[in-house]
């Protein structure tokens, strides 16, 4: 009997994917095709075994904000492939920076970067000096040719010509690269600048543009960004202006709302046909620029959780917050009656924000996350997870079945090579083993892109109750919402605050107060609400 060793079996191939983008739409999606099939030839070169692919669509190698190629950085953690092949490197990145974190990366993820036209040996000091001079190359190349883009961008904009993009709403480019106005277009931007001259807001604005059918240049509808974009923009008043917004960050990002400092800008007046008057442009712009917040504005707005929900229990009035201060200056946030407020004319006391919202809170916590509710939400998730993957589930159990049939013939194989070390058994073996691979990987992918997961009881009790805590201590994103959707009033006596839910129609909860005040003395206290009541 011949007994079956190490050497006559096949070693297993490496595991490659390969990684292919085309960064504009001026180059062709065939250029896509031509990677992979070099890829594809490179592999089977090196006998190695692609089992996957990752592909970016007009996406620029210049930042990773690449949804494949950072699929491909997370999915290298799963150790469900060995390589990632590309067919130049600046497919993979063109900035020294990417480029070096992203190796570190998959260099801890024990995953090998290869390319088809640059071979070398990263592993050798001689490979680690030509694999610095491809990426130095190929970030040389990108800045050149921005910066080229550029000089040939700054003679047009010397002559006020189209530079490229979409032209703004108003406007039309001739074959001359010259802007002239749209003429359906304009009456778009005269109604905007009108409704912004008379004071107009802009949630005016967009229900009346947006009532009356306009869109943007793209075809949406009108939001607060656009508009904004549109009443700064000083082309609508005949002055043409050139580079205008700030440099891309080093994640490639840039804040639109910012500008470049006023020697970089190329400004030239009266270059281009005006929709509007100089007169109203600069009447929007002094409008504009009042309305513009005041630093600390925003971060010193308070947030009152059971605004329009909580009311006074002897007049009716809604109860609204404020803050008060004691004779040191210290700062309290309390509700308290409207009519108190205004007039004077109830004898309703303030209550401390903290010891009403926190009741609310706690007794809410109690029947939103209530772990009774826990196998319903399972089997809800269940089938909401059916619905919306239908499809990614049925290719999952058709590749399950797929890969369950190809290991038991490779169980059936080796037990007869074991017996008879057969040379054509052994490169079956060796194709039924690539199979596997490639049937393991593409199951892996379907349940990380379509997020198929089994959800337990014990898991999303853990959930709830992390939930729960980060709810009765208003530190939850959703208190507000949850706020909103459970609790229908609350009404604050002088004895007693009444909190009626809508878990069930006949559901109140009632709850004595001690102090429904608060002192001022500063103290740290335990909510003064004592527990629930029965009552209605």
């Amino acid at each position: 009997m011949t007994q079956l060793t190490n050497t006559n079996l096949a070693v297993a191939p490496l595991r490659a994917v390969a990684y292919a983008r085309f960064s504009s739409d001026m180059q062709r999606s065939e250029s896509i095709d031509a990677q992979i099939r070099a890829i594809k030839k490179y592999a089977k070169d090196n006998k190695m075994i692609v089992i996957g692919n990752y592909i970016d669509l007009a996406k620029s190698g210049k930042n990773a904000d690449r949804p494949q190629f950072q699929r491909m950085i997370r999915e290298s953690k799963n150790g469900s492939y060995d390589l990632i092949i590309v067919h130049k490197l600046d497919r993979f990145a063109r900035n020294r920076y990417d480029s070096v974190m992203y190796r570190h990366e998959l260099k801890q993820n024990k995953v090998k970067l290869l390319s088809v036209l640059e071979n070398y040996d990263s592993d050798t000091p001689e490979g680690v000096l030509m694999e610095s001079l491809y990426e130095g190359m190929n970030e040389y190349y990108i800045k050149n040719l921005s910066r080229e883009i550029m000089k040939g961008l700054r003679e047009n904009a010397y002559q006020a010509k189209f530079t490229g993009g979409v032209p703004p709403l108003g406007f039309s480019i001739d074959n001359n690269l010259n802007y002239i106005i749209n003429d359906k277009e304009s009456e778009t931007i005269k109604l905007i600048f009108d409704m912004a001259s008379n004071g107009k807001s802009y949630g005016d604005m967009m229900s009346r543009l947006n009532d009356l059918g306009y869109t943007t240049k793209r075809g949406k509808t009108f939001g607060k960004n656009s508009l904004h974009s549109i009443l700064r923009n000083s082309k609508y008043c005949g002055t043409y202006e050139f580079n205008v917004a700030p440099t891309r960050d080093i994640n490639g990002s840039r804040n639109y709302h910012d500008r470049k400092p006023e020697d970089e800008i190329i400004r030239i007046e009266d270059a281009i046909p005006a929709i509007v008057s100089k007169e109203q442009f600069d009447k929007v712009q002094h409008i504009l620029n009042s309305r513009k917040r005041r630093p600390g504005a925003q971060s010193a707005r308070e947030v009152y959780l059971l605004s329009g929900k909580i009311f006074c229990g002897i007049c009716g009035m809604a109860y609204t917050g404020h803050r008060k201060y004691n004779s040191q200056k210290k700062k309290y946030v309390v509700y308290s009656c409207g009519k108190n407020q205004r007039k004077k004319e109830c004898t309703a006391k303030y209550i401390r924000r903290e010891y009403i919202e926190g009741f609310v809170l706690d007794q809410i916590s109690e029947h939103v996350f209530d772990e009774s509710k826990i196998p319903e939400v399972c089997k809800l998730y269940k089938e909401y997870a059916l619905e919306n993957n239908y499809e990614a589930i049925m290719q999952k159990e058709y590749l399950s079945k797929k890969l369950k049939a190809v290991d038991k013939q490779i169980d059936n194989i080796v037990s007869i090579v074991a017996t008879t070390a057969s040379k054509s058994l052994l490169n079956k073996l060796e194709e039924l083993e690539q199979d596997k691979i490639t049937l393991e990987f593409r199951i892996e992918n379907i349940e990380t892109e379509c997020s198929i997961q089994s959800v337990t009881e014990d898991e999303l009790k853990d959930l709830f109750a992390i939930a729960r805590d980060l709810f009765k201590k208003g530190e939850l994103s959703t208190s507000k919402k949850l706020i909103d959707l459970f609790v229908d009033r609350v009404t604050v006596y002088d004895e007693y605050v009444e909190l009626v839910v809508k878990i069930k129609p006949d559901l109140s909860l009632l709850c004595k107060v001690k102090d429904k005040s608060g002192s001022f003395d500063g103290d740290t206290k335990s909510c003064p609400l004592d527990g629930a009541e029965g009552g209605t």
